[in-house]
């Protein structure tokens, strides 16, 4: 049986008004503009998705909205906010049902547009799929930073990339983009901060691997290393003169007129 006393309980302090902008993982918790607040913390918002808060401090009916069960946005904002994984959420709620306590929230596949719709209404949306002005923004739970960005021409078709693309894309496993394109990667040099971090959370090696990785390959004459740069400003300058291109840099690294991308994990 799966009771309140079970769930993780973060410590917070208090609600956190901002994040850095190109955090990937950044979940914002929105609500109608109606909603009688303008902040929530942690505890009160994982009480309001148990079912245990039903009205806002200053007035009226909280209506809560789930994203779509089975969805990334769902299972991150279950971790973050309740420390549940699906099937004990599940248990929970039939609990409640067989206890005639409590309902869960309602699902929407586009919870944002659901907020705005909902007068009372409250909700989560990835930070990149946030639209200001629409919503207010209660809460913001900060998403695991990667280190670095990535970053490719700005006429590229591309918002958003995966750690394993990235992985084939520079071991040239993958050399052209969707429309044909050929992809041309750029590394930063081995002896970069950048390049250290990109290596271990994309490869999941030391630098010193992946350049023995090249070497065996310029020795065999299958393949040669993407092109290096020694800085962070140099494959910026990279990215944006050559079409197909993308790069990494380091997370607070200046990125304009470079094409900024989100990456999915």
């Amino acid at each position: 049986m799966l009771t309140v006393s079970f769930l993780t309980i973060v410590a917070f302090t208090g609600p956190q008004r901002s994040a850095r902008a190109d955090s990937f993982e950044d979940i914002l918790v929105v609500a109608n503009r109606k909603v009688s607040v303008d902040s929530v913390t942690l505890a009160e918002l994982q009480s309001i998705y148990l079912g245990q808060r039903k009205s806002w401090k200053k007035g009226g009916k909280i209506k809560p909205i789930n994203a779509k069960v089975g969805s990334r946005l769902r299972s991150v904002f279950r971790k973050k906010v309740l420390g549940l994984d699906e099937t004990r959420e599940t248990n929970y709620w039939q609990m409640q049902k067989v206890r005639k306590t409590g309902t869960p929230p309602v699902e929407s596949v586009n919870t944002l547009l659901a907020v705005i719709k909902n007068s009372g209404s409250v909700s989560y949306v990835f930070r990149k799929n946030y639209r200001q002005g629409l919503v207010k923004v209660l809460l913001v739970l900060p998403g695991q930073a990667t280190g670095f960005k990535i970053v490719v021409h700005p006429d590229l078709n591309l918002k958003e990339i995966t750690v394993s693309e990235l992985k084939r894309i520079y071991l040239k496993e993958r050399t052209t983009w969707s429309d044909g394109e050929p992809i041309a990667p750029v590394e930063q040099s081995p002896q970069s901060a950048a390049r250290h971090v990109f290596t271990k959370q994309v490869h999941q090696k030391s630098v010193d691997a992946i350049e023995n990785f090249w070497r065996q390959k310029l020795f065999a004459g299958k393949s040669t290393p993407p092109v290096q740069m020694a800085s962070d400003a140099e494959v910026v300058n990279y990215v944006v003169s050559h079409p197909g291109a993308i790069g990494y840099v380091s997370e607070d690294a200046q990125t304009d007129p470079a094409k900024t991308v989100q990456i999915e994990r």
